[in-house]
């Protein structure tokens, strides 16, 4: 960024140079550029600039193509060494017969959280898709045991996640701000502490989910389904609650201070309100 700067600057002051130079030469004789035609002075200077701001960006085309295609193959690299890694722990180490602090678990956990911080969106999205094919995050409802990777802490920020099933899985500290969850389904997924920042939630299914203390700040949950979900504690500031299903939903203690609501009645088929901070213009019936 700097050289482009530098370069854009020198070409700037060279095109001052070049029409003082012009002006110059038109008006002094003894400069010998006195009676030059405009063609003349274009072949003297301008086109030469010309090619030269040419031959500049497409050297630089060049190289950001060939940086995108090293990135691209290091990403691949990346997948590829993660894929062969858990194909190993779970065909030869057995690692769904493991217990939760086994090495094999921890490090299943160790590799998985490595290759969300290397790895790009669309292949992070494949991780994560290949993990819940496998069934290695689901959560259970029932015992509440953790997944056989736990995935507490890794990042999917930005992630493109619109209308994936990702019912019954266990997220539960993830970094999932600004993804794309629009039409997703959610039922009973575990999103205890999870930050949802300005994520978009648009017509998704989460029903009995747990959002737990999860950070929903600025979400965008219009037409979202809520039924019986959790969200004791949340983080529901700033957030678009229009036509959202809380019916039956926990809201204890729960922040909804700047978030836009339809009418008092989503909020009176709650589950529990009990010290929950309400939008200051919410109208009670």
């Amino acid at each position: 960024m700097k050289r482009q700067n530098i370069f854009i600057l020198t070409l700037i002051l060279s095109a001052i140079v070049i029409i003082e130079l012009i002006l110059l030469g038109s008006a002094v004789s003894w400069t010998g550029f006195a009676g030059k035609t405009l063609w003349d002075w274009l072949d003297l200077f301008i086109i030469p600039l010309v090619l030269a701001v040419i031959a500049f960006w497409l050297n630089r085309s060049q190289k950001e193509r060939e940086q995108q295609i090293s990135s691209d193959n290091l990403h691949e690299t990346e997948l590829q060494a993660y894929l062969e890694s858990m194909s190993k722990l779970l065909l030869e180490k057995r690692l769904r017969e493991k217990d939760p602090d086994s090495d094999e678990r921890l490090i299943a956990r160790a590799n998985t959280l490595r290759a969300f911080r290397k790895l790009d969106n669309k292949r992070k999205r494949y991780v994560l898709d290949f993990l819940n094919e496998a069934e290695l995050i689901a959560h259970d409802t029932k015992s509440d045991d953790q997944p056989i990777v736990l995935l507490s802490g890794a990042n999917l920020e930005g992630l493109n996640l619109a209308g994936a099933d990702l019912t019954g899985l266990d997220l539960r500290a993830v970094s999932l701000t600004q993804v794309n969850l629009e039409d997703a389904l959610l039922v009973d997924a575990n999103l205890d502490h999870a930050v949802l920042r300005n994520a978009d939630l648009k017509g998704a299914n989460l029903s009995g989910a747990f959002l737990n203390f999860a950070d929903l700040g600025s979400a965008d949950l219009r037409g979202t389904k809520l039924h019986k979900a959790e969200l004791f504690t949340a983080k529901l500031v700033g957030a678009d609650l229009r036509e959202t299903d809380l019916s039956e939903a926990d809201l204890s203690s729960a922040d909804l201070s700047g978030a836009t609501l339809d009418h008092w009645d989503q909020l009176k088929s709650a589950a529990s309100l009990e010290n929950t901070v309400l939008p200051k213009d919410i109208i009670r019936d």
